[in-house]
């Protein structure tokens, strides 16, 4: 409790000084909406955030019901040391992006520091649901597998990876308790992982047995009302209890040993597929090389014998 409050104190202060607390070597990009700061040379990243905030504002905003009212302002930071500074030391040691609704902040390790270009517009996205959805439902009390999963439908975070992991937690019956997930994830990096890849799930079973209509539903219940437990019976006329065993069955259904074993034959059948196509190209280069050089031979206009003295 000691962290938080000095860390609520910390970004007060930024709030307070404007851009001051990261000094002129910061540059800023901004319009209406956005206000991205970053180390020069990353002008090219900065930009590119921009663009991925614009792409997804819209639908998250439409999905949500609701527009921040302020500049959301977006920290880039090129080093781990400029992570921790402005961050306070909050974040994980393996996040790569935090959101900070009541203060508008996202703040965002560079590709530099992740390795993961990749994964850029995916945690933009995802933090940017956090800056929403968070402003959307200040002062409620809403579980944070919801606050998680909602943000992973959003930015598309499901992939083979994620479903192969589901899969097998789902059926050597390891799955946490929603309840062991509602405050706070496990600091363990793959405790952390099945946690959010749970939380993913749980919005996957609201969208695939009722709809994303449903879904939209109980945003504006968890809007409207004072406990998540009264946004789901309004929803979906059943209490929590019984929405995390109707996601449990759900769980077990989707995700089980056909799903394990269909998914890891296609990793092999992909596995031995990029080795066949790595032996194809090997084996064309090599034949590449060897015409170049016996154009090089007929070009020197010697014999076998003499091309190889001249090696010997």
């Amino acid at each position: 409790m000691v962290t938080w409050q000095r860390f609520v104190l910390y970004i007060g202060m930024i709030l307070v000084f404007g851009s001051s607390p990261l000094s002129a070597q910061w540059h800023v990009l901004e319009d209406s909406h956005f206000r991205i700061e970053y180390r020069p040379p990353a002008e090219q990243l900065a930009k590119t955030v921009q663009k991925t905030l614009h792409r997804v504002r819209l639908p998250i905003v439409s999905s949500i019901d609701y527009r921040p009212t302020a500049q959301t302002r977006v920290i880039i930071c090129s080093t781990e040391d400029d992570f921790t500074t402005v961050t306070g030391g909050f974040a994980p040691e393996w996040g790569v992006g935090v959101a900070f609704p009541a203060q508008n902040l996202i703040v965002l390790k560079s590709p530099r520091i992740t390795h993961a270009l990749e994964r850029l517009p995916t945690v933009v996205a995802h933090e940017y649901v956090h800056i929403v959805f968070g402003q959307a439902v200040a002062g409620k009390s809403v579980p944070r597998w919801f606050h998680e999963g909602l943000a992973m439908y959003h930015a598309k975070e499901l992939g083979l990876t994620e479903t192969l992991s589901l899969s097998w937690v789902s059926v050597t019956h390891k799955l946490l308790p929603l309840d062991d997930i509602s405050q706070s994830f496990p600091a363990e990096t793959n405790a952390a992982r099945m946690a959010y890849m749970q939380s993913r799930s749980t919005i996957s079973f609201i969208i695939e047995q009722y709809g994303e209509d449903h879904l939209r539903e109980l945003v504006r219940h968890i809007r409207t009302t004072q406990q998540f437990e009264h946004a789901i019976l309004l929803t979906f006329h059943y209490n929590l209890d019984t929405f995390e065993q109707n996601w449990r069955t759900y769980v077990r259904g989707r995700w089980n040993w056909w799903t394990l074993a269909a998914n890891t034959s296609f990793l092999w059948l992909t596995a031995t597929m990029l080795f066949l196509i790595a032996y194809w190209r090997k084996r064309r280069q090599t034949r590449q090389i060897i015409k170049q050089w016996e154009s090089e031979e007929d070009w020197l206009g010697l014999s076998d014998e003499e091309y190889r003295d001249i090696w010997s």
